[in-house]
């Protein structure tokens, strides 16, 4: 059940990345998506709470704190991640949010004590190394500083919102509480959203951007990024899973996918070294699923 929960995490991800892409294609607002997909993805995981549940009572529980910091980093780095997809490149917005493994494993290893074997190290170096080859773009002359500050934020940003899922589930949360807090989380992103995204997206306006259209893509971008958390957590809460082995197989499937789709759907160009680092990608799945 878990490596079926990863994939099915692994294909909402990726969709993610591509409807952002699909997005700016189309002249869609990305901004209004990103605040009505919160709201979308909220009211969609509370239609699988009991009726006696009312998510609008989330701030009398005791984690409502954790989902309040957690919902303000989503809102913050879906933005983030639109921005570097649409700017500088899907690839590129896929490797800065799923390198950032490196911080949910090393929390993993050393708060939770999960094992630390040859196989387990070996994989995730791989995979570094897969993930990293996979998403390198040749470029000429001196990269702008925002190919650097924008993706290292992302990473960080990316790897603090991994490892606070992970205390959540095996910490905070009670199990009778964890489909009430995913839904929470969502919908503290979307009132996060109503404050801040017109500060980022400012007065900028898109010609020919449609309202209606808009609110479609959200709430399309709202289903997906659920299933994307959604599945993630089922992973975490398998028996017997371990992060340190769930969220390497999940970024190392979504960067490999959205290599794929950027190649297939808008015809990015994928170099050799891209190529190899996908096949390292898929090798490093192997060895962490074997043992």
């Amino acid at each position: 059940m878990m490596l079926m929960h990863i994939a099915l995490s692994v294909l909402c991800s990726t969709l993610l990345f591509v409807l952002f892409k699909l997005f700016e294609r189309y002249k869609l607002s990305t901004a209004r998506a990103i605040v009505v997909n919160y709201l979308v993805a909220a009211l969609f995981g509370s239609m699988l709470l009991p009726r006696s549940v009312d998510l609008f009572l989330v701030y009398q529980k005791p984690w409502f704190w954790l989902s309040a910091l957690m919902g303000f980093l989503f809102i913050s780095l879906f933005h983030l991640m639109a921005y570097i997809a649409q700017n500088i490149g899907l690839s590129v917005a896929s490797v800065a949010s799923k390198m950032s493994v490196v911080v949910p494993v090393s929390a993993a290893i050393v708060l939770y004590g999960d094992a630390v074997t040859f196989q387990k190290i070996a994989g995730i170096v791989l995979a570094l190394a897969g993930i990293w080859m996979a998403s390198m773009k040749e470029r000429k002359g001196k990269a702008p500083i925002r190919l650097l500050v924008f993706p290292v934020i992302l990473f960080l940003g990316s790897g603090m919102l991994d490892t606070l899922l992970k205390y959540a589930e095996g910490r905070v949360v009670p199990r009778e509480d964890q489909l009430y807090f995913i839904p929470s989380i969502f919908l503290m992103a979307f009132l996060w959203g109503l404050l801040i995204t017109p500060f980022i997206s400012g007065k900028k306006k898109i010609a020919g951007t449609s309202l209606t259209r808009s609110i479609a893509g959200g709430v399309l971008l709202g289903v997906v990024n659920y299933g994307s958390i959604y599945f993630i957590w089922q992973a975490l809460a398998s028996d017997g899973a371990e992060s340190s082995v769930v969220f390497p197989l999940a970024n190392m499937g979504v960067v490999a996918a959205s290599s794929l789709a950027g190649l297939l759907a808008f015809g990015e160009v994928l170099s050799k070294r891209n190529w190899f680092g996908i096949g390292i990608s898929i090798l490093a799945i192997i060895i962490m699923t074997s043992w």
